[in-house]
């Protein structure tokens, strides 16, 4: 029976053809490959570098911190303050605090033209906390 089936094989078109053994042991490994990589886009456990846009300069990561200082209520009026000539706008969320320490809260009412005012602006270029000096 070994010997029909070695026939069988020898005579079939996959060997005529080149088709053979050889091809499936050669598209072995790019199939695993490919397999494997979809595997780990689905689980989410490709690493991050190869998904990454690039590297993050330091100047980037500067600018994402939120940045404090302060200054003189020039105007305030609604969503919009003027500190020193500096024009902002306010955060939906902003909170008012009664001095630096931002543990007391205040209302916005003590925010007045001509006060010495601290402040932190967000990311986004939005002040969201102010306080008095």
């Amino acid at each position: 029976m070994a010997f029909m089936v070695m026939q069988t094989f020898k005579a079939g078109s996959l060997i005529r053809n080149g088709f053979g053994r050889r091809r499936m042991w050669l598209w072995l490994p790019v199939k695993v490959a490919l397999w494997a990589l979809i595997v780990m886009v689905v689980w989410g456990s490709l690493p991050a570098t190869f998904l990454s846009p690039g590297s993050v300069s330091l100047q980037a990561a500067e600018l994402a911190e939120p940045r404090e200082g302060s200054g003189v209520i020039d105007y305030i009026d609604g969503d919009r303050i003027i500190i020193d000539d500096s024009a902002y706008k306010l955060s939906e969320l902003v909170v008012y605090y009664k001095d630096y320490s931002l543990q007391e809260q205040v209302s916005s009412s003590r925010f007045k033209v001509g006060k010495m005012v601290g402040y932190t602006v967000h990311t986004d270029g939005e002040i969201i906390e102010l306080w008095l000096e």
